[in-house]
C-alpha cells in the first residue's frame, strides 16, 4: 500500500471510529504536509486527501453541534443544515489547491516545513468555528448565548466590542456573528486565531442586543 491509499484509509477508518477533533485534523494535515513536501504523496493525492479530511470531519462537527442541542442527526438533518454543511465545505475547500502549490514551492527553494505546519492550526480551528455554527443553526430561537473571548493574550476589537453580549439564538444569527470561521469578514482578526465562544447562558439578555449587534456588523465589516 503506498503512501496515499495508507493515509486515505486512516482518514475512513478514524472518521467511523469516531475521532473528531480539531486536534486530529491538525495532526492529519501535518502529516499530509510533510508528505507533499518529501514527494511521497502527490499534488493530486494531497488535495484529494485534504477534501476528505474536511467533509468527514465537517460533517462530525455539525454532527456535535447538533448533539448539543439534543438532536438526532440521522432524525433531525434538514435542507437547510445540509445547504450550511455544504457551505462550510465549500468555503474551505477552495483554499487547498493553494496551498498545496505553496507547499510545493517551498519544497523547490528548501525552505522547509516550519510555515506550512503552522498553517495546518488554521485548518484544524475550523472544526470547533463549525461545531458552533452548527449549534447555533440548530438552537430554539430564543435560547441565550454570551459572546465570551478566548484564551488569547490579545483581542480583536471586534471581538472585544462583542465581548459580554447576550442575545437570543436567532439574533446571533440574524446579525451573522459566529466566533472563529475563518475568513470571517464580520471580525477584524479574520477568525484565523479567534478562539472566542458564544456560551449558553442564563443571564439577562442584553438591552437592544439585535440592533447593537446589526451595527456592530455594520460598522465593522472588514
Amino acid at each position: 500500500m503506498n503512501k496515499y491509499w495508507a493515509v486515505t484509509a486512516a482518514i475512513k477508518y478514524l472518521a467511523g471510529a469516531g475521532v473528531k477533533t480539531a486536534d486530529y485534523m491538525n495532526r492529519t494535515v501535518d502529516s499530509l504536509v510533510r508528505d507533499l513536501y518529501k514527494n511521497e504523496i502527490s499534488d493530486s493525492e494531497f488535495q484529494d486527501s485534504m477534501f476528505q479530511l474536511i467533509e468527514d470531519q465537517f460533517k462530525r462537527a455539525f454532527n456535535e453541534g447538533m448533539r448539543i442541542n439534543d438532536l438526532d442527526p440521522t432524525v433531525d438533518w434538514n435542507d437547510e443544515i445540509e445547504s450550511a454543511y455544504q457551505n462550510a465545505v465549500t468555503n474551505q475547500i477552495q483554499y487547498i489547491e493553494k496551498f498545496a502549490m505553496d507547499i510545493e514551492n517551498g519544497a523547490s527553494n528548501e525552505s522547509g516545513t516550519s510555515e506550512f505546519l503552522s498553517r495546518s492550526e488554521l485548518w484544524a480551528n475550523q472544526y470547533d468555528s463549525v461545531v458552533q455554527e452548527a449549534q447555533m443553526l440548530t438552537a430554539e430561537k430564543k435560547d441565550k448565548y454570551i459572546w465570551e473571548l478566548g484564551a488569547t493574550e490579545h483581542h480583536c476589537e471586534s471581538c472585544s466590542a462583542l465581548n459580554g453580549i447576550v442575545a437570543y439564538a436567532e439574533e446571533w444569527q440574524e446579525a451573522g456573528f459566529i466566533p472563529g470561521n475563518a475568513p470571517n469578514n464580520l471580525l477584524i482578526c479574520g477568525g484565523w486565531h479567534c478562539d472566542c465562544k458564544l456560551r449558553p447562558t442564563d443571564e439577562r439578555r442584553t438591552q437592544n442586543a439585535l440592533q447593537i449587534l446589526l451595527d456592530l456588523a455594520t460598522s465593522q465589516n472588514v
